[in-house]
């Protein structure tokens, strides 16, 4: 009899023994002050026995509870003798315990290692192996945005009209916010738009809070092997009081157990709406800002009784990159699909205020090609005198621009 293979993802454990055809799902472990106790599933893929062998509860440090274990193993199971079904239930137990005990096994840092670059599922938006965080207005678009970074993992679309570079991924959406059939329908409006074959999307409907959920979740993420969860929306899945700390921390410990990347959806400030800020936060306790590496806002441009919809997409927060400049894409509704192409941000006037002062600067030194005194700028950008002429002296300072002899301003070279 071999050793299992043993898979965990949180606290649900898969033993596979594959010379006996035999598995054994472990989940609900839970320690008292005499025992650890757990929910044991056991299953074979023999084909001359039913694929479901039993389902129990089982103390997990009991010598009797192991003696009984055995015994109804090798009655279920006939292939196994009684030594067999002995060792099994042993190695169980001991292997088990071991890692949940125990946790993850500690590493040793190198502070000579190599330095590796940043990973992502589709750059610049989504971080691999990180929490990501996609937030907006209502009907800011990001209901459209998330489902196509969905299907440029999942497939992966590498030559998709977008540009973006996507990895392979497998998806698990969680949604707490809508239904499948309005899921089902937006995929296949997106996919039919870029012209894609129909394909497999794994998608669970909730209602339960994310914490109290999560051993299920759990599962699933194991027996599929989910390497990218989407979170749809946060607020939902928190299923409390948002501004709660508790509640947040409560959030994102489950989510870390999944040891997925993360893609959040997530609503804008209702304080920052109001005020209608140029860099609104999250909705809710500050660690939704602060938990997720890396932070974009969508906002959206729409001419009403228009069929299209431009999306602008903003870098509000990255702990483990640098910023990346705001961009935009545009999508064309008809009654059979949704087409997705590219847009030029500075060309979507609601969008302007968004765009830092410095971009503006070097964005109009080169499209004029020529250098240009500062009157010539403020003629150009929506800003004051004083203010361009600051920002010209720290443009100046990162060599990103060069002042003449005649007070004019460019470029180090004319494209």
């Amino acid at each position: 009899m071999g050793i299992p293979i043993i898979e965990a993802r949180g606290n649900i454990y898969i033993l596979r023994w594959l010379d006996e055809q035999l598995t054994c799902t472990v989940s609900r472990l839970a320690t008292h002050s005499d025992r650890v106790t757990c929910e044991l599933l056991f299953e074979t893929t023999d084909p001359l026995y039913y694929p479901h062998l039993f389902h129990t509860a089982h103390n997990l440090v009991a010598t009797r509870s192991k003696i009984t274990l055995a015994k109804q193993l090798a009655d279920a199971y006939d292939k196994l003798d009684a030594d067999q079904s002995t060792a099994i239930i042993e190695q169980l137990c001991f292997k088990v315990l071991q890692k949940y005990r125990t946790g993850e096994e500690p590493v040793e840092l190198m502070t000579n290692a190599e330095i590796k670059k940043t990973t992502f599922k589709i750059y610049p938006f989504i971080i691999e192996n990180e929490a990501n965080l996609i937030f907006g207005d209502g009907g800011s678009g990001k209901s459209y945005i998330v489902p196509i970074f969905v299907i440029l993992i999942q497939l992966p679309y590498e030559d998709n009209p977008l540009k973006l570079t996507p990895k392979s991924g497998r998806v698990l959406w969680l949604d707490w916010e809508t239904s499948q059939a309005n899921m089902e329908k937006r995929l296949n409006l997106l996919t039919t738009g870029f012209g894609l074959p129909a394909f497999f999307i794994k998608y669970r409907y909730c209602s339960q809070r994310l914490a109290d959920d999560i051993e299920a979740i759990q599962k699933i993420c194991l027996e599929d092997s989910i390497d990218t969860v989407v979170i749809d929306s946060m607020g939902m899945a928190c299923g409390g009081d948002i501004n709660d700390a508790e509640i947040a921390n409560q959030f994102f410990t489950a989510y870390r157990s999944l040891n997925a990347t993360g893609i959040f959806v997530h609503h804008s400030s209702k304080a920052d709406m109001q005020k209608r800020q140029k860099r609104p936060t999250p909705i809710g306790s500050i660690y939704f800002y602060n938990y997720p590496r890396n932070i974009w806002e969508c906002r959206a441009s729409q001419e009403i009784g228009s069929n299209q919809l431009t999306v602008g997409l903003f870098h509000r927060k990255c702990n483990v990159d640098r910023f990346h400049k705001p961009l935009a894409y545009t999508l064309t509704f008809t009654d059979d699909r949704i087409m997705v192409v590219p847009d030029d941000i500075k060309n979507i006037p609601e969008f302007g205020e968004t765009i830092s002062l410095s971009s503006q600067i070097l964005d109009a030194l080169k499209a004029e090609k020529k250098r240009l005194a500062v009157s010539d700028l403020t003629n150009l950008i929506d800003a004051k005198e004083d203010s361009i002429r600051k920002t010209l002296t720290r443009l100046r300072k990162a060599e990103k621009v060069v002042h003449l002899p005649d007070q004019k301003w460019g470029l180090p070279y004319l494209e």
